[in-house]
């Protein structure tokens, strides 16, 4: 069975069954090539604290040392894996999903989350059976103060004078967010900024209607995810900049190569050709989007769903980095913010169909009736339209996008009633 989609491993947490899974995953990890230092971390949902006790014990089973830095956002815990020369690492967290799932995003050294074959090595070892060495090593807590560091250089002696108001989706990013924006803005707002049982739940992201009545207050709003590698920003007005406008905007203004995903507007592709920065669009997930980033020597990457790369500062998509760029941005170099703000994707509409199970999903998804009536729609559709399946749940994915917003909703319901939904 394959555990892992396109970003790391989820599952709802079911008590027992959940750590043992948790201690065989420290100890699979374990066997990795090269694995002695593995860094753990976690966001703030209850069933955290007992998934990595027995990640740990799973590692210190294999001999591994395990270095603990306990409630983090996931960019904090990427940024720190190299500074403390760990050989993999592993995030406990389930992200965007509420606060009934749980999760693994497992990492490289580098901070890049672990590759195809890593991930089948990992499967393989799921249930090994072999001598265990034991570990003299206790299990070690250290602090994020690296990645703090890195955050004050970026923004060193900078205080910015607007509004702005930060929903941190319940999340785990709220603690360490909170410290730094203190420092670096002048009227700070913070909202949904409490404890992981409610994650998720009516705020950040994933549920902006909670947060949309304020926005005219502030001259900006930032939207977080539950562990703070996702961002979205909201004008007065309540127009989102979701990730495609800060690519859009950071592509125009670095001259360079953007990466995004086959979900990303197109209109991404058509605005950036102008100024003659060249795009390219890999499969869903950021995993794919850094290795592509890297092969081609961009800086800047990311997903509509507001996972940003910027490179070079570090391999990991990071809410709070990003705001706070848009913030400089705004305040220090306008003429670029207003092209920025002044980006529109082409009209678009997007439905989520749940289905009982993957398995499920993917039928119909293979069902020929539907591939059918999905060939014969795109031969005639001055548009583009993706299917896929979710990596996270079972669900299909359906985006419909083009300049002509009058066919998309029959579109879709063709596609719902090919799907048997």
């Amino acid at each position: 069975m394959e555990r892992f989609g396109t970003d790391g491993i989820r599952f709802l947490y079911e008590g027992e069954s959940s750590p043992f899974f948790a201690y065989r995953l420290g100890r699979a990890i374990g066997l990795l090539p090269q694995a002695e230092i593995i860094l753990i971390g976690r966001d703030n949902r209850p069933s955290g604290k007992a998934l990595a006790s027995a990640l740990i014990s799973g590692l210190h089973a294999m001999g591994m040392v395990a270095l603990d830095l306990g409630e983090i956002s996931t960019p904090a815990f990427a940024y720190c894996l190299t500074a403390h020369h760990a050989q993999y690492g592993v995030m406990v967290t389930a992200s965007h999903n509420p606060a009934a799932y749980n999760g693994f995003k497992v990492y490289t050294g580098n901070g890049h989350k672990i590759g195809a074959d890593l991930q089948r090595q990992i499967e393989a070892h799921l249930d090994f059976s072999g001598a265990m060495m034991g570990s003299s090593y206790p299990n070690e807590t250290i602090s994020p103060k690296p990645y703090l560091e890195a955050l004050e250089s970026a923004f060193a002696g900078k205080v910015f004078q607007g509004r702005y108001l930060f929903d941190f989706a319940n999340g785990v990013s709220a603690t360490l967010a909170k410290e730094v924006l203190s420092r670096h803005l002048a009227h700070p707002h913070f909202s949904f900024d409490g404890d992981g049982s409610q994650v998720n739940e009516g705020c950040g992201v994933t549920h902006p209607e909670a947060i949309l009545g304020r926005c005219h207050e502030f001259d900006l709003t930032f939207l977080f995810d539950g562990d703070g590698d996702r961002v979205m920003a909201y004008l007065p007005d309540g127009r989102c900049l979701d990730g495609a406008s800060f690519l859009f905007g950071f592509g125009r203004l670095q001259k360079q190569p953007v990466v995004s995903t086959v979900v990303a507007t197109y209109a991404l592709e058509t605005e950036l050709s102008k100024v003659g920065v060249q795009t390219y669009f890999e499969s869903v997930g950021d995993a794919g989007v850094l290795e592509k980033m890297e092969a081609v020597g961009a800086t800047l990457g990311g997903e509509p769903s507001g996972h940003l790369i910027f490179r070079d500062f570090s391999p990991s998509g990071d809410g709070l980095y990003a705001a706070l760029r848009l913030i400089d941005l705004r305040e220090n170099h306008p003429e670029d913010y207003e092209n920025l703000i002044a980006f529109r994707p082409y009209p678009f509409v997007s439905k989520n169909l749940l289905f009982p199970n993957e398995e499920a999903a993917r039928l119909a998804l293979e069902n020929p009736a539907f591939l059918q009536t999905l060939e014969e729609i795109r031969a005639c559709f001055d548009g583009r339209i993706v299917v896929r399946l979710s990596g996270t749940e079972p669900m299909v994915r359906l985006f419909i996008e083009s300049p002509n917003e009058e066919e998309h909703d029959t579109i879709l319901g063709w596609l719902i009633a090919a799907l048997g939904q």
